[in-house]
């Protein structure tokens, strides 16, 4: 009887320890979850500063070609709508 004791007090124990690794899994899971959101929210966040960046740039030489050239554009606006007229106008 003594030995059965023995033997549920040493599988308790090894319960408890198991029990207790799983938790720090769990810690350890949560973590790793936690700091592969952050990477990912800090690349998202790069990228479209990024973005951001290449659009202003291209918004900014859009206006300088405007600016430096305005009936050319006025033309090439005008040449664009006379195509699309008749492309999609009643016929």
């Amino acid at each position: 009887m003594a030995e059965n004791n023995r033997t549920n007090d040493e599988l308790h124990d090894e319960m408890d320890a198991l029990k207790a690794n799983m938790h720090k899994i769990q810690e350890d899971l949560r973590g790793l979850g936690q700091t592969l959101m952050d990477k990912g929210r800090t690349s998202a966040q790069q990228m479209q500063d990024r973005a951001r960046t290449q659009m202003e740039s291209s918004l900014e030489q859009m206006q300088t070609y405007v600016e430096q050239r305005p009936l050319a554009v006025v033309a090439g606006s005008f040449v664009v709508g006379m195509v699309f007229g008749m492309l999609f106008g009643r016929r």
